[in-house]
């Protein structure tokens, strides 16, 4: 188990026997999951060797979005149920208008130089998102709802995403290399996959438009970072907004190292708020309750 907020972690002992640990090395979670039935995990990847050790393991509970950090092919062949909560895609999408509108007018220049006694009142000329193109790669429920924001603002939308044919509302799906071309705001929301790791590479860099912005609240292994950072040192991006790497923590990465006043970078918070956490109680204690009601517990 990663670590949890105490509120949450009261509810759940009110349910079950929890073995709490967070922040565990490698053989102390081995140590843990051959006594459990059921794993609850956020961010910690659990491969084939740990899903291994579990031998009473019936249940997998991610605590948000996606899979990817779970192996859920090797979770297949053993019976060991995969679910997910949900619960952060309005977090994550506020998180990416922050990170947007901070882009446009410029915030952390304008809160840096300030505190350092400098009054650029003049010099900070921001832009509007009223009349810009987002494009949002990923259209799932994050994707959906970050188009419903920045069209709140009047920015025109286009979408790529290879598994939806059609979507009832008013969006122009296009290809990625239309959207490369075309929009003034990136904004990544795809899972990560084997079809998407990388999906942003050189060629897909060099597509898109001159002072255009990037921002990604999904999953750092989607763009190739080391041309992303080719790309920050040439000048060509308008702005760069990571919420998350490729390896994490990412306190070395050389984008988070980057010194320069367009460049914004978060540790992983896009689902860290105190109504995230509700959702995601709330719904772990829901998996566990049916849990013990089909196993007569």
């Amino acid at each position: 188990m990663d670590k949890i907020p105490n509120e949450i972690l009261k509810m759940l002992r009110k349910e079950a026997e929890i073995i709490y640990k967070p922040n565990s090395s490698d053989k102390e979670l081995e140590e843990a999951i051959e006594k459990a039935e059921i794993l609850i995990v956020r961010s910690r990847k659990i491969n084939k060797n740990l899903l291994s050790k579990a031998k009473r393991l019936k249940l997998v509970i991610r605590a948000g979005h996606g899979t990817d950090n779970i192996d859920t092919e090797t979770a297949e062949k053993l019976g060991i149920e995969i679910k997910a909560t949900g619960g952060s895609t309005e977090a994550v999408a506020e998180l990416t208008i922050a990170l947007i509108l901070a882009l446009l007018r410029k915030l952390i220049q304008a809160n840096n130089s300030l505190k350092s006694g400098l009054w650029l009142k003049y010099q900070l000329i921001g832009r509007e998102l009223m009349g810009k193109t987002v494009g949002i790669i990923g259209f799932g429920r994050i994707g959906r709802r970050v188009a419903e924001l920045v069209k709140a603002f009047g920015a025109k939308v286009i979408c790529y995403d290879p598994y939806i044919e059609n979507y009832e509302e008013n969006v122009e799906f296009v290809s990625l290399q239309e959207l490369l071309k075309k929009a003034d705001i990136i904004t990544l929301h795809a899972p990560l996959t084997s079809e998407t790791i990388k999906m942003i590479g050189e060629e897909e860099i060099s597509m898109i438009k001159e002072n255009a912005i990037i921002v990604n609240t999904a999953r750092g292994a989607l763009i190739d970072e080391k041309i992303l950072a080719k790309a920050i040192r040439s000048g060509k991006l308008g702005g760069v907004a990571l919420d998350v790497f490729s390896e994490e923590p990412a306190t070395e990465n050389e984008i988070v190292t980057f010194n320069a006043d367009n460049i914004i970078v978060t540790p992983h918070i896009g689902a860290q708020t105190i109504e995230t956490w509700e959702r995601i109680g709330r719904k772990i204690l829901e998996y566990i309750r049916e849990f013990k009601k089909k196993h007569g517990m």
